[in-house]
């Protein structure tokens, strides 16, 4: 066993989970293979009901810490708690689902250690289930600003986009996912941006896995109508903070933005706000058929939005 007090790790992953007893093993065997002292495993529970805390405490492992939140604060919260308990320069989030593929921790180090001083974040290339590398135009190796990260997530809009996220811990704790229960991670990818180049790496680092029964990317309608004032509230924030540049850089993006806003607060019972974002949308592209959906459906019911 390796003895850990005496490493200080160089990278510290962190896997958020709920509900997952099985799924997190996997996760968690995927990152101790590596034989390595100089990383460390955060698993951090977010008030599971199952039998997870268990299953993560019967790996024996001195590289191993279990993170246990009180209460459910959502995926954004428990990863800002697992990024505050970490020791490592370097922070890779690894979803619970998913795994690390082989040999992907000496591909991060080395990208990692060879990284400029003003890159705080480098993105990773995934393995999908259906043998399809995710995003879609490749990586390429070149460092984004504010303004390439803009363009980047243009060109994926009709793609892929799933990435692993490898972050500096300082400046991550400067820049935290939100905390709100119903926010989602693009605000802080967008305000991250601002201050600190990302490089997009081509090395394929994440096996990424559907067989969860629950997962974020797979549509719950009555998730999104309880969540629906907080959700609203973030592309609010989004919109706010990022809006004017998005429809100079990334105008298909903003649309898809303003109208899951609409969206959002449809469901949300705010039917004003709703009506005026679609409203704002058709007025720049009046031949966007969804929009045109959601705001009739939203105008009628938004029942007929389910």
């Amino acid at each position: 066993m390796i003895d850990q007090s005496q490493t200080t790790p160089f990278l510290s992953v962190i896997i958020p989970v709920y509900n997952r007893a099985e799924l997190v093993v996997r996760a968690i065997r995927s990152v101790l293979v590596d034989p390595a002292g100089d990383v460390e495993v955060i698993v951090v529970d977010d008030a599971s009901t199952d039998s997870t805390v268990n299953r993560v405490a019967e790996i024996s492992d001195a590289r191993l810490r279990l993170v246990s939140l009180p209460t459910n604060a959502g995926c954004c919260a428990a990863r800002n708690a697992g990024a505050r308990a970490a020791r490592g320069e370097w922070l890779v989030f690894l979803d619970s689902d998913d795994e690390l593929a082989p040999h992907s921790l000496d591909m991060i180090r080395q990208r990692a250690m060879s990284a400029p001083a003003d890159v705080g974040k480098l993105l990773f290339a995934c393995l999908n289930d259906s043998g399809t590398v995710s995003p879609e135009p490749p990586f390429d190796g070149q460092f984004m600003d504010y303004v390439g990260y803009l363009r980047w997530i243009e060109s994926t809009i009709d793609g892929l986009s799933e990435a692993l996220p490898t972050t500096r811990r300082d400046a991550f704790l400067r820049c935290p996912y939100p905390e709100q229960r119903d926010w989602l991670e693009s605000i802080h990818e967008l305000d991250f941006v601002r201050d600190n180049r990302v490089q997009r790496c081509p090395e394929v680092v994440r096996l990424y896995h559907v067989d969860a029964p629950i997962r974020l990317m797979v549509p719950d309608v009555d998730a999104v109508t309880r969540g629906a004032s907080g959700r609203a509230a973030h592309a609010e924030a989004v919109l706010a903070g990022h809006g004017t540049a998005m429809q100079m850089h990334a105008p298909r993006r903003w649309v898809m933005l303003m109208r899951e806003t609409a969206l959002y607060n449809f469901f949300a019972g705010d039917r004003r706000k709703g009506l005026g974002k679609s409203v704002k949308v058709l007025s720049v592209a009046p031949t966007n058929l969804r929009t045109w959906a959601v705001l009739i459906a939203g105008a009628i019911s938004p029942a007929l939005l389910r």
